[in-house]
């Protein structure tokens, strides 16, 4: 994997989260500027948002889903399982 990437899985069993179906983006840069923007994106446009209450709401949404869902291990492991039974079936069928 990536040293600077994170997986996580949020499983179904979750069941509704904060945020809900919508994706967004959160985009921090590096000093000197240290912006941030959020990008929400649709089917046909896009947005971005840099007002500072917009930008720490999706900030508390991104960490809530970081916190339901599995730790990294946990999705490693899940993710191993499930490729591994999808092999079996398929050896199987």
């Amino acid at each position: 994997m990536w040293p600077n990437v994170t997986l996580q899985v949020l499983p179904f069993s979750v069941g509704a989260y904060r945020g809900g179906p919508f994706p967004f983006k959160v985009y921090r840069f590096p000093e000197p500027s240290e912006m941030q923007v959020v990008l929400l994106e649709n089917h046909v446009s896009h947005t971005y948002l840099e007002d500072p209450s917009d930008i720490g709401f999706y900030a508390d949404v991104f960490n809530h889903l970081r916190a339901t869902a599995l730790g990294e291990l946990e999705s490693k492991t899940l993710i191993e399982g499930i490729i591994a039974e999808a092999s079996a079936e398929r050896d199987r069928g």
